[in-house]
């Protein structure tokens, strides 16, 4: 796999123009404004009716950057956009938590808490997590700088 390469971009403009450069926009929307290609990988302002990007980038776009692992996001990366980014440059396949079962299923319960969890920041993700599997509470544990210190 080629190196992921995520740039944060500071205006429309600049994430409009890095899109012309190829790179991928993920959750990228400045106001009302949203910077999408033709995944169209945002939900907010005009786009709200749409899922949570990385539900869209895991069941309908995995692997569709694979080849060129290039984004542009707006803000810090939420979970919502980072496990969009996993999800379309096929890293998912690359990481195993379990060793029985479809990687497709256990990744997809921890991208609908990613998912609850954006569409709602005030949802308990201990209780969340409490609900599902010990990988998923493994993972959001690691995810959330705990174990880092962070």
């Amino acid at each position: 796999m080629r190196k992921i390469e995520i740039v944060v971009a500071q205006s429309a403009a600049q994430a409009e123009a890095l899109r012309r450069q190829g790179y991928c926009p993920v959750e990228c929307s400045f106001g009302e404004v949203s910077v999408v290609d033709e995944l169209i990988l945002d939900h907010h302002g005009e786009l709200s009716a749409l899922s949570p990007v990385c539900i869209r980038s895991f069941e309908r776009h995995s692997g569709k950057r694979a080849d060129d692992p290039r984004f542009v996001v707006c803000g810090g990366p939420d979970a919502d956009a980072v496990l969009s980014i996993i999800a379309l440059t096929d890293a998912v396949n690359v990481l195993t938590f379990k060793e029985s079962g479809s990687v497709h299923e256990d990744f997809h319960e921890l991208y609908e808490l990613a998912a609850l969890r954006d569409r709602d920041p005030h949802v308990d993700m201990v209780e969340q997590c409490k609900k599902n599997s010990v990988n998923t509470i493994l993972l959001w544990f690691y995810s959330s700088g705990f174990a880092t210190g962070a």
